[in-house]
């Protein structure tokens, strides 16, 4: 078996965003990342959960197409498109066959700059994260974690503050 060592090309272009390829031409398909900075732990202290809700709606429609329309294309494409936040970044991504590159770009672009947040999705999304919750607080390790981070690092730390998802 013969290992190849991809090659990674690192540059900052004019507006100061920094990328990062790395090529692999044994694959017929790409790997698109975006990380923008913010996350979790820049959610106002009441407002747990606004960056996860964002990266949630995000991909729900963007730019020209609605949430449908987006759907349908990359489904069309037979590509992913994922979008989540963490601590303290949020990734928006897409993987497609190398042959839609220029449209999985042109999608992840629209995504990042143009995202609807439209109000039947946020609804959607909404109820789901509603329906979680519920769910989760029957679970007592689930509780019990819930009272744990706060008693550890204090309610106004990051670290304290639990996601209701």
């Amino acid at each position: 078996m013969q290992t190849i060592a991809a090659q990674m090309v690192n540059r900052t272009i004019s507006n100061g965003m920094r990328i990062v390829v790395i090529e692999d031409h044994t694959q017929p398909a790409v790997f698109l990342r975006v990380l923008l900075p913010g996350g979790e732990n820049d959610d106002p202290e009441d407002l747990a959960g606004v960056a996860d809700i964002t990266a949630d709606l995000m991909p729900k429609g963007a730019g020209p197409r609605g949430a449908d329309e987006m759907a349908e294309e990359i489904d069309g494409m037979g590509a992913d498109l994922v979008a989540e936040s963490h601590a303290e970044y949020t990734v928006v991504g897409c993987n497609a066959l190398s042959v839609h590159l220029d449209t999985a770009m042109e999608i992840l672009r629209d995504v990042v700059l143009s995202p609807r947040f439209d109000k039947r999705e946020f609804s959607l999304i909404q109820d789901q994260m509603t329906a979680n919750i519920k769910a989760q607080r029957s679970s007592p390790s689930y509780m019990a974690a819930v009272a744990m981070a706060p008693a550890v690092f204090g309610r106004h730390a990051p670290q304290g503050s639990v996601k209701t998802e």
